[in-house]
């Protein structure tokens, strides 16, 4: 029997973006109907964040094993049971599981649907027997793995992020192509458990970082062994008895390398197929569909958020649910720029990076004020493993904090302040007074932003009020 159903608003994909929308919606108690081809919780939860966290976290441990002898403990190489492992991520994945579940949804009075859902006109879409007619709809299909036109690709099993955590084995010399931040946290982390790990990449690596952050994460892992080969060209796989064999050029000269098993770690295509975008009039092409201001598409009924408008990242989609809701509920303009979402790339040392970069923060001020200090500087730096790294943060002429750049442990916990900061156009006045518990790293921040009052301290009006004051007394 078929059904109709008209919700106020009707989001297709619960992935990061299209839960967080449909969560908050639910909260305002607004009728909303979410549809799910396939798994709650999408690449995220699956394949992406959780998973690739949770692998990195077992390698930590395998690291830091090694590394005991600096905290006066007997070192030991780990023995790694890779199916352990792999178990562990099923766990971390379980235990997140149900807080995306269609039973959680359905609990915060959400109607789910399961299936393809497609549009039908310009103001419905179909799921099998079902119906939505919605005041507004939200287009929250993110995007897949696709393999490059590499030569000789087809002839090899190329992995992706949504087959590497299938790997009954741990590879023995795996072989990553691409230039993406995901890459680079698998490259690290299958190295550290053990793998041989050689990256390249047709484009340079992770160019949007300041040279003073990435250069000494692409030195440790030089130091524990990953190989990094970036730009490359003319790149070739050929099968052999081993795997594979790699041919491509690297700074003029001809390069080789024999892999188990390839990953590829940096196309992927919006899911903008199979959804009849065309019979709802939404424009779209090969890097997804095409959003105006409040994300709004062609089809004035219907938004856009996440991977599918090009988000890049889970933050970057939450931070669009969440101005999408605003305007939705509230008619609000919103509007979304990049440095509105933190950007962490979970290596170690990790990098975070909130608000403008330097480049971009030049541009705006030219009396630019930059602060660094090294996270030595906070006593917790010395109690456990050494720690490297720095707090760099990036201030307008008027005191205004534009950005912040953080290298080094925990930096994804450490951004938060001055996301915030970033975000609220805070003074550094504000990061200053930060209270900081005892034996926290995040004492290197406010230490950051002290320096703002260094020279104050010492111009002429500040020297002549203290030396007024000492005069009487």
């Amino acid at each position: 029997m078929s059904e109709t159903l008209t919700p106020d608003i009707c989001i297709i994909g619960a992935g990061a973006g299209g839960l967080a929308l449909a969560m908050g919606a639910a909260a305002f108690g607004v009728p909303t109907v979410l549809i799910e081809k396939s798994e709650m919780g999408g690449t995220h939860l699956h394949h992406g964040s959780v998973a690739t966290r949770s692998l990195a976290e077992a390698a930590q441990a395998a690291h830091d094993m090694r590394q005991s002898s600096k905290l006066g403990l007997a070192p030991s190489e780990p023995r790694i049971d890779y199916a352990a492992v792999r178990a562990h991520i099923q766990t971390a994945i379980a235990a997140v599981a149900p807080s995306v579940s269609e039973a959680r949804m359905q609990a915060m009075n959400l109607r789910v649907l399961r299936g393809n859902a497609h549009f039908v006109s310009a103001k419905s879409v179909q799921v099998g027997d079902i119906k939505v007619e919605a005041r507004r709809f939200v287009l929250a299909t993110g995007a897949a793995p696709v393999l490059p036109p590499i030569t000789g690709l087809e002839y090899v099993r190329a992995l992706t992020s949504e087959t590497i955590f299938e790997l009954p084995e741990l590879p023995k010399h795996l072989l990553v192509i691409g230039a993406s931040t995901h890459g680079l946290e698998l490259a690290q982390a299958y190295q550290r458990l053990g793998s041989r790990v050689t990256v390249i990449a047709d484009s340079p690596l992770l160019p949007e970082i300041d040279d003073e952050l990435r250069q000494p994460l692409f030195d440790e892992l030089a130091r524990e062994g990953v190989v990094l080969q970036a730009p490359v060209e003319a790149i070739r796989i050929d099968p052999d008895s081993a795997g594979l064999r790699a041919a491509y050029r690297h700074q003029g000269r001809d390069e080789t390398c024999a892999a188990s098993h390839v990953l590829i770690a940096e196309h992927r295509a919006p899911s903008v197929h199979g959804i009849g975008l065309e019979q709802a009039g939404i424009a779209f092409d090969h890097d997804g569909i095409k959003v105006k201001r409040n994300f709004r598409t062609s089809n004035w009924r219907v938004h856009a958020i996440g991977d599918v408008i090009g988000a890049g990242s889970t933050q970057a989609t939450q931070v669009q649910a969440g101005l999408l809701l605003r305007h939705l509920l509230f008619r609000q303009p919103v509007s979304f720029t990049p440095a509105s979402a933190a950007r962490v790339i979970h290596t170690d040392p990790a990098i975070a990076t909130a608000g403008l970069s330097e480049t971009e923060a030049r541009a705006k001020d030219a009396a630019l004020r930059i602060y660094r200090l090294p996270l030595s500087e906070a006593d917790a730096a010395h109690a456990g493993l050494p720690v490297h790294g720095l707090v760099k943060a990036m201030v307008a002429r008027d005191g205004t904090v534009l950005g912040a750049s953080i290298l080094g442990p925990q930096a994804q916990e450490l951004i938060a302040p001055w996301q915030l900061a970033a975000m609220k156009r805070l003074r550094i006045e504000d990061m200053a007074a930060m209270p900081i518990p005892a034996m926290s790293l995040a004492d290197a921040s406010r230490r950051t932003a002290l320096q703002h009052f260094s020279a104050k301290f010492r111009s002429p009006s500040v020297q002549s009020l203290i030396g007024l004051l000492r005069k009487l007394g």
